[in-house]
């Protein structure tokens, strides 16, 4: 039996790429399908972020038969290439090598020394492979990977970037209202008027460009690509979820929350578009949890306590119709992030990893 790498070019090639995860994941209950809509901006280049990317899906096939994928993608704003869109079946070690051989000669092409895999793209297409918790399904815009691509990866000498998410219940947050009563007199908080999506996000997304300029491997993006990502979730948003922090009239901070859609999601099912927001309409009033996907801070006003003013205003927003729901990731090298989760939901719940080398070593 041999293996070989192949490119995807052909449209049947490309929809069976995008297809592959439902091989990968038959039978898996736990798995809710959210990279869809990435992989296919990726692969089908849909959107200004993938017209910026240099994008060379590959599949490995072991006599004629796909094992395993992913997409070698380098951004402008990134200066290495990413393994993107990783899956691959159970017992298929040799064709990883394959494929991170593929990446090895791309990043020596193209002038990149480093090799980073378990980004899709960016840090806001979802980041990391699962190391735990394989019992339970992932939140809608989170990852949910085999226990086994770990060991793919792992042992190889790579540097691996430890990532966490919380869970928080409604229940255990008490914050004093003498420290909400002092952080009130210094800030205003609003929440977004989406009938202006487009001034909004020149607002949030410079905040998410300044806010997460410390993170790894977040670049930021222009604009435009804010404004494109949350036009495709405009439908699912209503102004509460995202909710600004103010100081003298100027936008110092964010958190941005939503439900967790994936909790009407057929499991292991195929997603369209239409689907998924049918699937939303028709059972949103079913929906108990919620997901608090980013939280961002000015620098200067990263210890003023507004982070207080900005989770007591989501849960005015929640009361009494979410129990509370997971964070989105969190590098566990980010102290201040790490610090402010376990102050409101205890230790991690969830755990990945990201892995990085250099491309002459792979």
């Amino acid at each position: 039996m041999a293996f070989e790498v192949n490119p995807v070019a052909s449209a049947k090639d490309k929809a069976a790429f995008i297809d592959f995860v439902y091989e990968v994941y038959s039978g898996n209950p736990m798995y809710r399908d959210n990279l869809c809509f990435t992989s296919k901006n990726l692969i089908y280049r849909k959107d200004s972020f993938a017209q910026q990317c240099l994008i060379e899906p590959l599949f490995v096939q072991e006599d004629g038969r796909a094992v395993a994928r992913c997409a070698l993608v380098i951004h402008p704003g990134l200066d290495a290439v990413q393994v993107a869109l990783f899956e691959a079946l159970p017992d298929c070690r040799p064709a990883v090598d394959l494929l991170l051989e593929a990446a090895r000669g791309f990043a020596l092409q193209h002038g990149k020394d480093r090799v980073v895999i378990g980004i899709n793209g960016h840090n806001s297409f979802g980041i990391g492979f699962l190391c735990d918790r394989f019992d339970e399904p992932n939140p809608f815009d989170g990852i949910y990977t085999p226990g086994y691509y770990i060991d793919y990866f792992r042992g190889r000498g790579f540097a691996e970037h430890p990532v966490s998410t919380y869970f928080v219940q409604v229940t255990d947050i008490d914050i004093s209202q003498r420290l909400l009563d002092r952080v009130y007199r210094q800030f205003t908080f609003r929440t977004a008027d989406l009938s202006d999506l487009r001034g909004e996000m020149e607002v949030l997304g410079a905040l998410f460009n300044e806010t997460l300029a410390g993170t790894p491997f977040f670049f930021a993006r222009p604009i435009e690509e804010w404004y494109e990502t949350f036009f495709d979730l405009k439908p699912l948003l209503n102004g509460e979820n995202i909710i600004y922090a103010l100081k003298d009239g100027r936008e110092v901070g964010f958190l941005f929350w939503h439900p967790d859609y994936n909790m009407v999601l057929q499991r292991n099912r195929k997603n369209s578009t239409a689907g998924f927001f049918l699937r939303y309409l028709l059972g949103r009033r079913k929906i108990n949890q919620m997901k608090i996907n980013a939280i961002g801070i000015l620098p200067e006003y990263q210890r003023s306590g507004v982070i207080l003013g900005l989770f007591d205003q989501l849960w005015q927003a929640i009361a009494g119709r979410y129990s509370g729901g997971e964070t989105g990731f969190v590098f566990d090298a980010n102290t201040a992030s790490t610090s402010i989760c376990r102050r409101f939901c205890g230790s991690a719940y969830k755990h990945y990893v990201v892995f990085e080398a250099e491309a002459a070593r792979l």
